[in-house]
This record gives structure tokens, C-alpha cells and sequence, in this order.
């Protein structure tokens, strides 16, 4: 079973990875950049599938509250902005031994 550091990571990687890719295309007639704001938090949360043509997902409690303020106050486009209980978990990660990623934090 793995880690809840190295599912928080594998998460930041896959923002980090979006951004990156975001940051690459252009929309419309402008052709103006793409951006993205990401906020990862983690923890428990409830979410169920409502509607049928077409169905939509969505989450609710603390957990996606905090993912939701993080990219709403965020300053920087093409950023992921990360809680508190997500950087404690890096910081984990970067302690374990065979670790495939690398952040700065």
C-alpha cells in the first residue's frame, strides 16, 4: 500500500505536469496563453454523481473547501498552490529513500 506522502506527491507532480502543459497552448482568435490556478489540499471528503443528461460530479466538506480557497487566492497563474498538510506530507516524501520526484518547497 502506498503512502499518503507519495499519493500527495504524485498529485503535485500531476498539477506541476498540467501547468506545464497548460502554459503551452493558446485559445481563440488571439491566440492568448492558457493559464491555471491548482490548489491541492488533502483529507476526507464526500462526493456523489447528480443528474443523468449529462451527470456531473461533485465533492463537498473541508477537504474541497481548502483545495477551493488555495486556488482562489492564489497570486500566480500556471502555479499549484499547496496546503499545509500537503507541504508536511513533501516533506515527508523527500525524507523517504527512493523517491522519483523532486520538489521545491
Amino acid at each position: 500500500m502506498r503512502s499518503a506522502a507519495d499519493r500527495a506527491a504524485d498529485l503535485v507532480a500531476m498539477s506541476i505536469d498540467m501547468c506545464a502543459r497548460m502554459s503551452k497552448r493558446a485559445f481563440g482568435p488571439t491566440a492568448r496563453e492558457l493559464q491555471i490556478r491548482l490548489g491541492v489540499h488533502c483529507g476526507s471528503l464526500h462526493g456523489c454523481l447528480l443528474g443523468h443528461a449529462p451527470p456531473s460530479y461533485r465533492t463537498w466538506g473541508e477537504t474541497s473547501d481548502g483545495a477551493q480557497k488555495l486556488e482562489q487566492t492564489s497570486e500566480r497563474m500556471n502555479a499549484v498552490h499547496v496546503s499545509g498538510t500537503v507541504a508536511d506530507l513533501l516533506e515527508a516524501y523527500h525524507k523517504s529513500p527512493n523517491r522519483p520526484y523532486k520538489f521545491h518547497l
